[in-house]
């Protein structure tokens, strides 16, 4: 599940991406928000794609635990990124200490006007 942060424009900066991770179940389906307070993490990022399904300069951002973790919640907040109007994408993802990984969010669709 991801959090709307709004519908940006193109040229628009500021917004913050906020990504909601999720453990699913071996059907697919979410279960349980992840606590990842005691986790270790090596990477946490999220991936922004154009309209076009083309990573937008600098993706994947480096994320930022929106709390402690427990809530299991990163964040980024972008710069201008969006260049052109339509439907962009953004996801999760995770790498854990040992090399677990990578685990990937669901991918969330988000408009961005002209």
């Amino acid at each position: 599940m991801v959090q709307d942060f709004g519908l940006p424009s193109v040229g628009d900066t500021g917004h913050t991406a906020i990504i909601e991770v999720w453990e699913t179940n071996s059907g697919g389906n979410e279960t349980t928000i992840l606590d990842f307070t005691d986790s270790t993490l090596d990477s946490q990022q999220i991936i922004v794609r154009d309209p076009n399904g083309t990573e937008v300069t600098g993706s994947p951002f480096t994320s930022v635990f929106t709390t402690d973790g427990s809530d299991g919640k990163i964040q980024v907040v972008l710069g201008d990124v969006f260049t052109i109007p339509g439907l962009y994408t953004k996801q999760g993802r995770l790498i854990f200490t040992g090399g677990r990984g990578p685990f990937h969010s669901n991918m969330v669709s988000f408009q961005v006007l002209s």
